[in-house]
């Protein structure tokens, strides 16, 4: 087993390739904040749709307009349009500003050369001077990372609060991310509540699709603490070869509203795969 796994270290460099990625931590691309979302998110997690937005009432023209502006400015990469859209004090549940949803947007873009934001508008509500709308939105992003072809899969539910035709309020509800680097990446699947009480045991899985053939997979997984920017892979993440091509970690939610980022990362010889999901904890 030593000598496969030399020989899948000398075929895709992985020790720079950790290093690399603990410095500008995988947070950068897997940021999300409201509409124009930078990452954090996966279609293959779970079980529940965190695509589907409960539908409501036909939105209004000038919300719907709005949606319609932001995914337009985002996937053209403009900032000082996607801002206008945001109050002065906004701020998300996680304490992210509009100051670091700048910040989270352009390091973002600076990673790919392209990328694309479509929103769906689900539940909205109007109550005396502010607006409630639940949306869930999605970003396909391309580029090269590591000198490879790289994709970027994330998508972000979340509800938000306009005052005065502007966003001053975002909670996260759902946000999943799949980041998939090389040739061949591997096909992950990842399992995971969306959702536990305060003191729960949870379980979070990741595994390969198919079979692995001769190929050997690498890969850890970890458990983090959410963050208003960046919450991505730390310095010490290490991977160790994987004989039964998954992972399995256990933990335990902490106090109500104590999120969790729960990520994996599996790596063949042909490329890799980092997937990515928040765990709300609440009552």
């Amino acid at each position: 087993m030593a000598a496969r796994s030399s020989l899948l270290w000398s075929r895709l460099p992985l020790r720079r390739t950790f290093r690399s990625l603990g410095r500008r931590s995988v947070g950068l691309l897997l940021t999300g904040c409201c509409w124009a979302i930078a990452p954090a998110l996966m279609p293959s997690v779970g079980s529940s749709g965190l695509s589907s937005v409960a539908a409501a009432a036909v939105p209004p023209a000038d919300l719907q307009n709005l949606v319609n502006r932001l995914d337009q400015a985002a996937s053209d990469r403009d900032i000082d349009s996607v801002l206008a859209a945001y109050g002065d004090d906004f701020r998300t549940a996680d304490g992210l500003t509009r100051d670091g949803l700048q910040e989270a947007l352009t390091a973002l873009w600076d990673q790919f050369e392209t990328v694309t934001y479509r929103t769906e508008i689900g539940d909205w509500r109007r109550s005396r001077d502010e607006i409630q709308v639940e949306t869930s939105t999605t970003l396909t992003a391309t580029g090269q990372q590591l000198g490879r072809n790289a994709t970027l899969t994330a998508t972000v539910r979340s509800r938000q609060t306009l005052r005065n035709g502007l966003i001053v309020a975002q909670e996260i509800l759902a946000e999943r991310s799949q980041l998939s680097i090389g040739e061949r990446p591997p096909e992950v699947q990842a399992i995971a509540p969306e959702q536990v009480r305060p003191g729960d045991a949870f379980e979070f899985n990741a595994f390969v699709r198919g079979p692995l053939g001769n190929q050997v997979l690498a890969g850890a997984a970890t458990i983090q603490a959410t963050r208003p920017r960046l919450h991505g892979l730390p310095h010490n993440f290490q991977p160790t070869v994987i004989p039964g091509g998954g992972l399995f970690k256990q933990g335990r939610a902490g106090a109500a509203g104590d999120d969790r980022w729960l990520s994996a990362i599996l790596v063949s010889g042909e490329g890799m795969t980092i997937v990515s999901q928040r765990l709300q904890v609440r009552r």
